[in-house]
């Protein structure tokens, strides 16, 4: 009488493991670039936003503006974008406040070592557009 196993052997598991982990090396690194640039994007986001209010306040006003409140925003100094990943501050340019305005959005929580995205009103950007 033959006794045939229906399990699997430990071979077999081992080498399963290994494929596993292979791939987990393969994909884990993609997988967080993936989601830095999905982050970057709510960066990117809050900027252009809020570039379009400061543009429709300069057609308004003749000058920009640092009191984001005056952009129909609940704080004067720094706006949280929708995600949580950045916060927005905007500061005069070199020029003066009449003629530019420079937005920064700096990154926040796991990912605060990435550079800062900054976009100004003559359309200069820096960071990792």
């Amino acid at each position: 009488m033959h006794h045939t196993s229906r399990g699997i052997t430990l071979i077999e598991l081992l080498i399963s493991l290994t494929i596993i982990g292979i791939l987990s090396a393969i994909v884990y690194p993609s997988y967080q670039q993936y989601l830095q640039q999905v982050r970057r994007s709510d960066g990117r986001i809050v900027l252009m936003e809020m570039m379009a209010r400061q543009q429709r306040y300069y057609l308004d006003h003749n000058s920009y503006t640092v009191e984001l409140r005056q952009l129909g925003y609940p704080q004067d100094h720094h706006i949280q974008s929708q995600e949580g990943h950045y916060r927005v501050s905007a500061t005069a340019c070199e020029p003066g406040l009449a003629s530019c305005v420079q937005l920064t959005a700096r990154p926040q929580g796991i990912h605060s070592h990435d550079a800062p995205l900054t976009l100004d009103s003559l359309s200069r950007r820096s960071g990792p557009w």
